[in-house]
């Protein structure tokens, strides 16, 4: 296809595979080089003053600072103006420069539900600028759909698998509310399911949840043999009233109610004389969580941090007595040279009375918990 007045250049890639990322300064150099070797050709190519025309009306250079005379929206999604104004952080006679706009789009992104806003700077005919924003929903929205499979076995005492399914309907409402389902099956089960609605565009928001579980903890004795599992089955019913402060923090308060019972192997239960243990709580919880990290298995970059109390009425055992339950987390990623150091600090409370029954149980050891490479 190609004709006497066009220019093929072919950087010398023979030996460069499309895997070779280790070469890639090579690869780079090679196409410098051709085209350094080709510029009297390209020559009529140019167009410099309509490439500088173009750059005035679309771009923003990093060390200049444009005023805005107006931020335009053309928002295609099902999701408020006001919403997506208030992501984009921006305003009518604002000065920004690129990186600025580039921050403002990736807030936008954060609420992924979007597969593209398209941004230019365009000149008025007064000779001010106006900042044109196209936002455009994902094509395979808004209901999306997810399985996982998990198995995990130490060869010894722990043998568990799980094969699951996960439901999110998106943009309930203008400002983004969500309903997620979430089903599974094997050793530990689980069926939850959950409404968030935000309130407007306050920062506020409301959530409900209700899941019925099933979790085996494994235990063990003294010379590290199996001592069984512990059953805990439990029906939970929760509601909350949240706040975000930041984009990557949320503050929550809310009730919770737990009905269940736990199930005792064969040689806790002959020896307290007892096969089952059935309690009700109810109570408040409180949350904070502030969360940069960039990825949630293997962060290579940022920091997270979350607590958590928990004040509950324990009924158990014909008994009724308060206990308070509270939870730390602090986690960090940060690049060494070609090596990513990653640490974590957990901390976990359960207080109660004088000889009740410790209704809170943690474990500890498995996948990304003192495991890892």
């Amino acid at each position: 296809l190609l004709d006497p007045e066009d220019v093929l250049l072919q950087p010398a890639l023979a030996k460069i595979g499309t895997l070779d990322f280790a070469q890639i300064d090579v690869a780079i150099d090679a196409g410098q080089q051709v085209a350094k070797q080709a510029a009297t050709q390209l020559v009529a190519f140019s167009q410099p003053e309509h490439y500088a025309r173009w750059r005035q009306q679309h771009q923003l250079q990093d060390h200049s600072r444009m005023q805005l005379a107006d931020v335009v929206l053309d928002n295609r999604t099902g999701l408020a103006d006001e919403l997506l104004l208030q992501r984009l952080g921006l305003s009518p006679q604002q000065k920004l420069n690129s990186t600025e706009l580039t921050k403002a789009l990736r807030r936008v992104y954060g609420l992924d539900t979007l597969e593209r806003i398209s941004s230019s700077l365009i000149r008025t005919e007064d000779g001010q600028q106006q900042l044109k924003l196209q936002a455009l929903p994902k094509s395979w929205g808004p209901a999306y759909l997810n399985f996982r499979f998990q198995l995990e076995d130490d060869f010894s005492n722990t043998h568990n698998y799980q094969i699951a399914a996960s439901y999110l309907w998106t943009e309930l409402s203008a400002f983004g509310a969500e309903w997620q389902t979430d089903l599974a099956l094997g050793s530990d089960k689980l069926f939850k399911t959950q409404l968030y609605w935000p309130l407007a565009d306050s920062g506020f928001y409301t959530a409900a949840r209700m899941q019925q579980s099933r979790t085996l903890l494994g235990l063990e004795n003294s010379i590290g043999l199996s001592d069984g599992e512990l059953n805990n089955t439990e029906f939970q019913f929760g509601a909350e009233l949240g706040f975000h402060p930041l984009d990557n923090a949320n503050l929550s308060l809310g009730l919770v109610q737990r009905d269940g019972y736990y199930r005792f192997p064969a040689a806790i239960a002959s020896q307290f004389n007892v096969g089952t243990l059935s309690y009700l709580r109810r109570g408040v919880e409180t949350s904070l969580v502030v969360d940069t990290l960039d990825q949630l298995s293997f962060p290579t970059r940022g920091y997270k941090f979350q607590g958590g109390l928990q004040r509950l009425q324990d009924n158990v055992l014909g008994g009724r007595s308060h206990s308070h339950s509270s939870l730390l987390r602090a986690e960090t990623a940060t690049r060494l040279g070609a090596h990513i150091w990653h640490g974590r600090v957990r901390w976990d409370n359960f207080s109660g009375a004088d000889g009740t029954v410790a209704l809170e149980q943690f474990t500890l050891g498995g996948l990304l918990n003192l495991s890892g490479y």
